[in-house]
């Protein structure tokens, strides 16, 4: 791919995302961007949504780094990553996450990475092609699997331990969950959830 010659990548070959320690006041979903038209400056773009949503923007990776660079801020996409994916489809999407991280910056871009794993043998490279000492973006905590919560805390202290991250932003957070971690935590609720939640109970 072209665009890999040209991005700075880490001691292993991985396309390296510098440290950015922007905090957005809001996120804006990429979907919603045609919509919209303009953001305001101190919002960032986001990618949690299914994949198929924004694959888009790796297809077609050199007319989206035109069309995003509109926008000051972003978050890198947030390719899955699940617990029962192989491990070279889980690297494949982190790696490509980070490229476009990456390619957007050197578009004039500030970013922001947005971190995935699944599980502790996907650690070393879910954690990977990222400065230590910048912000960073995860998605929620899933509160109703025991098991799943456990990982995701294993996680989030392992990535602080690697990353140093001075902020810590969370998607799809009601309120932020207690972190034993010196970083502040930024939670964003997913405005869908909440609408439906407002649906349900008939406000």
């Amino acid at each position: 791919m072209d665009i890999y010659r040209q991005v700075p990548k880490d001691v292993d070959g991985f396309p390296l995302i510098s440290k950015c320690t922007k905090v957005p006041k809001g996120l804006v979903s990429f979907v919603e961007l045609k919509r919209k038209k303009r953001i305001p400056e101190d919002n960032a773009v986001h990618f949690f949504l299914h994949d198929q949503k924004f694959e888009r923007v790796w297809n077609q990776y050199h007319r989206y780094a035109k069309v995003l660079s509109k926008f000051e801020f972003l978050l890198t996409p947030d390719f899955s990553a699940f617990m029962d994916m192989p491990p070279d489809l889980i690297n494949y999407n982190v790696w490509r996450s980070r490229l476009l991280g990456s390619w957007w910056q050197m578009n004039g871009i500030d970013v922001i990475p947005t971190v995935t794993w699944a599980g502790v043998n996907s650690y070393d490279k879910c954690f990977s092609g990222i400065e230590p000492g910048g912000n960073v973006a995860i998605g929620p905590c899933p509160l109703r699997d025991k098991k799943a919560s456990n990982r995701w805390h294993s996680g989030v202290y392992e990535m602080y331990e690697r990353l140093q991250p001075p902020c810590i932003i969370i998607y799809g957070c009601d309120k932020p969950p207690i972190l034993h971690v010196n970083a502040d935590i930024v939670t964003f609720q997913n405005p869908y959830i909440e609408r439906m939640r407002r649906n349900r109970h008939g406000r």
